[in-house]
């Protein structure tokens, strides 16, 4: 799916239908602040997988590292064109700049990420336990649209996955809980 949108196949069709220059350099903007900081953390837990003591500890996370790390950086450059693209385009940054605030909805994402991090913050005080199907309800209700059964329906197997699969069959400890311990 990676290699298939970096070629631009895997686009929705309303977008291939769409002219490139009117579909991509507004929102390129924020590719490009979330592609650096992608890239940033890469290359940040490469450097830290390397110092890892158990050499057979780091070979899966360097393994993934060194393929991500080029397509981060192919990905980078082609929002950075994209960002010059629609600079020239507008013929200004401060112009291309407001349309890009305008179509990235950012009161919407922010308010995601409030939620992403509030679930973190649950994970480290009520465990992941409790706080992933916490998550998964909200996320059914709110944005998913589902009505409160289907939620907690979908709660009720994330539940069901996290403590059966994880737990029972594979043996993988959770984060210990500040409350639960």
């Amino acid at each position: 799916t990676i290699i298939l949108a970096a070629r631009g196949t895997a686009k929705p069709k309303m977008l291939r239908t769409k002219n490139a220059d009117n579909a991509g350099p507004e929102l390129s903007f924020m590719s490009v602040v979330l592609s650096g900081t992608l890239l940033s953390l890469f290359v940040w837990a490469y450097v830290d997988a390397q110092q890892f003591k158990d050499p057979a500890t780091a070979q899966f996370p360097l393994a993934v590292l060194m393929l991500a790390i080029p397509l981060a950086m192919f990905v980078l450059a082609q929002d950075i064109r994209a960002c010059y693209r629609g600079i020239h385009n507008s013929g200004s940054f401060n112009l291309a700049w407001q349309l890009a605030i305008e179509k990235w909805k950012l009161t919407a994402s922010l308010r995601f990420f409030a939620y992403l991090l509030a679930t973190i913050a649950m994970a480290y005080v009520a465990g992941q336990l409790f706080a992933l199907p916490v998550f998964v309800a909200i996320y059914a209700r709110r944005w998913g649209k589902s009505g409160w059964a289907a939620s907690l329906a979908y709660a009720a197997m994330c539940f069901l996955v996290v403590w059966g699969l994880y737990v029972k069959v594979m043996n993988l400890p959770l984060y210990p809980s500040f409350v639960f311990g």
